[in-house]
């Protein structure tokens, strides 16, 4: 345009930046493209004012400005409707469900049931895509996990059949829980997948228990020791390559967050004078061979990144966390189903051909875990022969994991 001197267009240029930016949620250039925008639109044309305001309204809604959102909804739809134009009142309708949905206001539901009336008449994806996203984030405030997941694949299902993209619309955080859901038993998870892989989401905070996600890094700990690299499988070579990853071992089994490292020195090298610059080194190759910051490493305290790697103890202790908070609300199917995520990634004792005390340590500890949310179970009254089965594919793996001897559990295995 400048070569040119043709600049008709500017405006449409800088708003396409103002949609790059709330893709990758940076406010503050949205807003800086937005304000650019404003001064090189031709105010005499209703088209290009619709546009604008529109604009206006998402990035008022990536703010978290709920009313500003709604009254940019308001003047969009009517610049929309005194300019023939109804796919500008149908996206106004779009903002004004999204600002019910992000605000948590009681008439959500009324919102959307007023914007698929209009989606039913103009056929939209768009808008088919945004409601059902939203009525998943409904679902979910209300504890309808199987409706969220529901609501979440036919969401996806527009993604890939029409290839409408929900980038803007939705923030990262929002996208990555909505993503989580398909993942975690839903429908789409390829299309969950490629959504994660393309916009390079993080993962939730409580999806450490998704071996589904697409994890930059992954570490199995329980059985035979193994780490994957973006899918690939790493070949070991001697001590000195599994070593880092019994360092992150250590870190997971200390709780993985906040560990001091004399604790991680004093289990892997104890009474050695070298302890502290074994650790470093152990550390300096574990983020060579698993890429990044993998842990961090701050105030002598050592914290494991959950959102770029995923460990499977830490998986199966979030998944037996799930059926505590399952059982809390009697929601005896969904706490039976953690329970088998928790023994889908079970694939034996931690760091099974080990036999160092701290290992054997973190080891009893998980067994116990496991045995006590079998007994919490049996306690509740989950189906009987269902917690049979569900011991008995525990016992193949780790026949320590015998939760008829914990607990009181009535579960003869």
């Amino acid at each position: 345009a400048r070569d040119t001197g043709v600049h008709a267009w500017d405006y449409l240029l800088h708003l396409q930046r103002v949609n790059a930016a709330l893709a990758a949620d940076d406010l503050a250039s949205a807003r800086a493209s937005l304000a650019t925008a404003a001064r090189a639109v031709d105010a005499s044309r209703p088209l290009n004012l619709t546009v604008l305001e529109h604009e206006r309204g998402l990035v008022a809604l990536r703010a978290g400005e709920i009313d500003a959102a709604r009254e940019c909804a308001r003047v969009t739809e009517r610049l929309g409707a005194g300019s023939g134009l109804p796919f500008a009142v149908l996206i106004a309708r779009l903002k004004l469900v999204l600002a019910a949905t992000l605000g948590g206001a009681a008439d959500a539901r009324a919102e959307l049931d007023r914007t698929r009336d209009v989606e039913r008449r103009r056929r939209s994806s768009l808008a088919d895509l945004v409601c059902e996203l939203c009525e998943a984030d409904l679902s979910l405030r209300a504890g309808d996990e199987e409706a969220a997941r529901q609501h979440v694949a036919r969401g996806l299902r527009v993604v890939r059949e029409k290839g409408v993209a929900p980038d803007v619309w939705f923030s990262r955080e929002q996208l990555a829980h909505l993503c989580a859901v398909a993942l975690d038993g839903g429908g789409e998870a390829e299309c969950a997948r490629a959504l994660v892989r393309r916009l390079g989401l993080a993962a939730p905070a409580a999806s450490a228990h998704l071996d589904a996600w697409p994890w930059p890094a992954r570490v199995r700990l329980l059985g035979v020791l193994e780490a994957e690299v973006d899918d690939r499988r790493l070949r070991f070579r001697g001590r000195s390559q599994r070593r880092p990853l019994e360092v992150l071992g250590a870190i997971a089994a200390f709780g993985g967050e906040g560990v001091a490292e004399h604790a991680v020195e004093d289990a892997l090298w104890p009474d050695s004078e070298g302890a502290h610059h074994a650790l470093e080194t152990s550390l300096y190759r574990l983020r060579r061979m698993l890429g990044g910051a993998i842990v961090a490493h701050r105030d002598r305290l050592l914290t494991l990144d959950r959102q770029r790697c995923w460990v499977d103890t830490i998986a199966f202790e979030a998944a037996l966390a799930c059926v505590s908070s399952k059982l809390e609300r009697r929601d005896l199917a969904g706490a039976l189903r953690a329970a088998e995520r928790a023994v889908s990634v079970y694939r034996g004792p931690f760091l099974a051909d080990s036999d160092e005390p701290w290992v054997l340590s973190a080891r009893s500890r998980l067994r116990r875990r496991w045995q006590r949310a079998v007994a919490d179970l049996a306690s509740h009254g989950v189906e009987p022969g269902r917690l049979h089965d569900l011991c008995a594919r525990a016992m193949t793996l780790d026949p320590a994991l015998d939760a008829a001897l914990f607990g009181g559990s009535n579960v003869a295995v």
